[in-house]
């Protein structure tokens, strides 16, 4: 079930939603001379991937995701503002997805998303020395944990082995939420995630009863200096800040309808 829902996901994505409507006109026109309904399918195929691989379409997409929270640069700071929460004893980092390929290098074996939430994590521990980092992220298709792997790339950084603890069981957001609950329980935390993730990750985790501090990290969506004219020009990385806005409305999508978030 987890392989299948992955699949499906991915079949939704920009750039395989535009493959999927090329073929499907290719078929039409040579295979059921339909041409003028084939020609339409191509044509709308090329044109969403041009349209999504642009930097303008893309972070309109993905902006509203990534400023609903603002970045958490002093944690001193905010523990004693309006919020409420209790005085964070824990810097919770959320895994964003592991390589179990053992002859590349230990930084390697974490995405960029991994990589990037984990150096936010142990930022924010230094500053709170007496906390404690968690590390959480399990191995869907078996072999190391992201868990594992973070704690291994900590270690190597600096970080005290007893200063670190992990959950290696989950495999999803949802997940992720259920057993740090039973970690953490009433104490205050910071969550490091993503910033497109995170939307979804503090609606999942408040519906367990958690009142996390967001500390958002892995922006795709940043001022630019290039010239306007530029934000037109299809790019890898436009299509790349796409799909990672598509990933996340369709899983705030299937998340609501499961009653995982309000």
């Amino acid at each position: 079930m987890f392989l299948l829902k992955k699949f499906i996901a991915a079949m939704m994505f920009p750039a395989a939603l535009s493959a999927e409507l090329i073929v499907l006109g290719l078929v039409l026109m040579l295979a059921m001379r339909r041409r003028m309904l084939g020609r339409f399918c191509i044509g709308a195929g090329v044109a969403l991937f041009l349209a999504l691989s642009q930097n303008a379409v893309g972070d309109a997409l993905l902006r509203p995701l990534e400023s609903e929270f603002a970045a958490l640069h002093d944690p001193l700071a905010a523990k004693t503002g309006r919020t409420g929460r209790n005085q964070p004893r824990w810097v919770v980092v959320l895994g964003g997805g592991h390589r179990t390929d053992s002859f590349i290098p230990l930084t390697s074996r974490l995405t960029g998303g991994s990589l990037g939430r984990l150096i936010e994590g142990i930022r924010l521990h230094r500053m709170l020395p007496d906390a404690m980092l968690l590390l959480s992220g399990g191995g869907p298709l078996g072999g190391t944990t992201e868990a594992g792997e973070m704690r291994r790339v900590a270690l190597s950084l600096g970080m005290e082995g007893r200063k670190i603890a992990i959950e290696d069981r989950s495999r999803n957001t949802r997940d992720q939420a259920v057993l740090i609950r039973k970690i953490v329980g009433k104490d205050g935390f910071i969550l490091v995630t993503s910033a497109s993730h995170m939307p979804r990750a503090v609606m999942m985790f408040q519906k367990e009863g958690m009142d996390p501090l967001p500390a958002p990290v892995d922006h795709l969506v940043s001022k630019s200096p290039l010239p306007a004219l530029m934000q037109f020009v299809p790019s890898s990385i436009a299509l790349m800040k796409s799909r990672r806005a598509f990933y996340e409305y369709l899983a705030l999508t299937f998340a609501k309808l499961r009653g995982h978030i309000e």
